[in-house]
């Protein structure tokens, strides 16, 4: 198989990469809203259990307990669907994985066959090689693995006790998300659709 054929499968991972990363994109901005109202929730216990806050209600204990137990509910199918999320981005990497796998798979075959031992280069190509396009979609891969880690830890010491100082802390950092670097998967994806379009001109 030439490298262009070779390449142009390439491509096709490249675009299957591409729909998972955006579908981690729609599960980062869910699951940083969900946060966000946890947040909110949080920042309205101490009002809450504070009994001069009931007025004329303030001696009627039972109130107060149904009150938090609605906020503990709200809470509760808050972090459910936030747990959900996280098991839909666990998705995402295993997909990515597999696809970093199948594009090694294929350099390693093609480098296998005879006709690739017989193949001599033609002429010098200015696109991506065939290691490259492999390399680059194992960087994705494993962006989003470490990053996927770090999130879940992060997620697995959330209570409804948790502060709502250290939740903010969790949530600029799940929002930030350090360990996906935009410019860098940019540039991987550019490396292939620049050189296919340099292609058609």
């Amino acid at each position: 198989m030439s490298s262009e054929r070779l390449l142009a499968r390439y491509r096709q991972l490249y675009s299957k990469a591409q729909a998972e990363i955006g579908s981690w994109t729609t599960l980062q901005a869910q699951t940083v809203a969900l946060l966000s109202a946890c947040i909110n929730i949080t920042n309205r216990l101490p009002a809450m259990q504070n009994a001069a806050n009931y007025g004329p209600d303030a001696s009627l204990p039972a109130l107060q307990r149904v009150v938090l137990g609605k906020q503990l509910e709200k809470f509760e199918v808050l972090f459910s669907q936030i747990t959900k999320n996280m098991s839909s981005m666990q998705d995402v990497v295993q997909r990515l994985s597999n696809i970093a796998d199948d594009a090694r798979q294929k350099m390693q075959a093609e480098q296998a066959s005879p006709s690739a031992a017989r193949s001599a280069p033609r002429t010098q190509s200015t696109g991506p090689t065939v290691s490259s396009c492999v390399q680059g979609l194992q960087v994705v891969q494993a962006m989003f693995h470490d990053e996927f880690r770090l999130k879940s830890a992060m997620i697995s010491k959330i209570t409804f006790g948790t502060s709502a100082a250290d939740l903010a802390v969790l949530l600029q950092i799940f929002s930030d998300q350090p360990n996906v670097e935009q410019s860098t998967i940019d540039d991987i994806f550019s490396a292939l659709t620049s050189s296919e379009a340099s292609k058609a001109r």
